[in-house]
């Protein structure tokens, strides 16, 4: 028999080990050809919220502009495939059924409107828009009457762990999700063990567990990285028999660890016996995909099928943007001595003059309107755009 703590070491080490093989989500569609999905994600959702790395021009120092391309494809595919729960309805086959079905139908609305079922649907279909894949996660739960009841929620892509070229969650070997809670709710959770001692930090980004991400998650309230595994496992974890880690059998479970990177701690290592219509192992997770693409389990999304042209809509659009502030202010060849600086020809636009010993110190030179080209351009990024999505 092993003990606990070789057990609890084993169950550490293969949730770190996957999770660390996923972190980046490379998938490889072919030979030379690869996706890092999470940094791929991160940019998809800067590119929705109009987000430059560097927001001024180097020339100009001016604020650039943004042109709102991907959020644009990105509502009006919200817009086209827009699901309500009315449009979830029941047909009778038969004319003696009608009565029933009617019921049925109003007992369904009922049940999905307690559940917030529509606002998950929108929740949904923009995640499905920007990220090119949504996943939902179902949990059965009791309420305060003693009533069990059905929880849907989305899942973040940047919290999900997955082989990134997995077919589908139900088909990869194991799934890892991460969630966040507080040190009390972790020890109130039923049937966890060690949760007495558990401790909490104030560093923890509720969306993405890059640390390196530039932004300011410190809080005032201790929180706690939980990672949820299932899939496949060693038989072994769960029967604590040497036997079975001589055999490799291998059990469909769930296993949950916090503060996976310091100071971790196993709370539950369990079998799931749960299986689906197929007689296939039933996991908590759906996923659905705006466009399959080959070799790839992430879906590819409106906001990724515009992403080259919303870089070449912005660049076209500043540079016009940039001709025109120059053209207004002017462009000006000075002497080289003539005592006329940077500074006197920029407030020249308040000034109304310059102070000169000889005319030729100073002369505006000729500028031509942007080119009609350039509006062509926009006209068919537009074009294309459409097309592709």
């Amino acid at each position: 028999m092993k003990d606990n703590t070789r057990i609890e070491q084993e169950a550490i080490s293969l949730v770190k080990r996957e999770k660390n093989d996923w972190q980046d989500a490379v998938a490889f569609i072919t030979d030379k050809v690869a996706f890092n999905m999470r940094n791929l994600i991160r940019q998809l959702r800067k590119n929705y919220w109009g987000i430059f790395n560097d927001p001024l021009d180097s020339v100009t120092g001016q604020k650039k502009t943004w042109v709102p391309l991907t959020e644009f494809v990105v509502e009006s595919t919200i817009k086209n495939i827009d699901l309500d729960t009315k449009d979830i309805n029941f047909r009778a086959k038969k004319a003696k059924s009608t009565g029933v079905t009617s019921l049925i139908r109003h007992i369904v609305k009922n049940r999905l409107d307690e559940m917030n079922f529509g606002e998950y649907l929108d929740e949904m279909e923009r995640v499905l828009a920007i990220d090119g894949t949504a996943v939902w996660k179902t949990i059965e739960e009791t309420d305060g009457n003693g009533k069990k009841v059905m929880l849907i929620r989305n899942v973040d892509l940047l919290n999900f762990y997955i082989d990134p070229v997995a077919r589908s969650i139900s088909e990869a070997t194991s799934v890892i999700e991460r969630s966040i809670m507080t040190p009390d709710e972790v020890r109130a959770m039923t049937g966890w063990k060690n949760t007495d001692g558990i401790m909490g930090t104030f560093d923890v980004s509720p969306i993405d567990d890059n640390r390196n991400m530039s932004m300011n998650t410190r809080g005032e309230t201790a929180l706690v990285e939980v990672y949820e595994r299932w899939g496949k496992m060693p038989k072994s974890l769960v029967t604590g028999k040497s036997k079975d880690e001589a055999q490799e059998e291998y059990v469909e479970g769930r296993i949950i660890v916090s503060n996976l990177e310091k100071d971790p701690k196993v709370h539950l290592i369990e079998l799931n016996e749960k299986k689906d219509c197929d007689g296939n192992p039933l996991r908590p997770y759906e996923e659905c995909w705006l466009t399959r693409i080959p070799n790839r389990w992430y879906g590819k999304g409106q906001a990724e099928k515009v992403m080259d042209l919303q870089e070449y809509s912005n660049l076209v659009l500043n540079v016009r943007k940039t001709r025109a502030l120059v053209s207004q202010l002017g462009l000006f060849k000075v002497r080289k001595g003539s005592g006329v600086t940077a500074q006197m020809v920029s407030r020249l636009a308040a000034n109304g003059a310059i102070q000169v010993t000889n005319m030729d110190d100073i002369q505006q030179l000729p500028m031509q309107d942007a080119s009609p080209s350039s509006y062509k351009d926009e006209e068919v990024i537009q074009s294309w755009s459409a097309k592709v999505t």
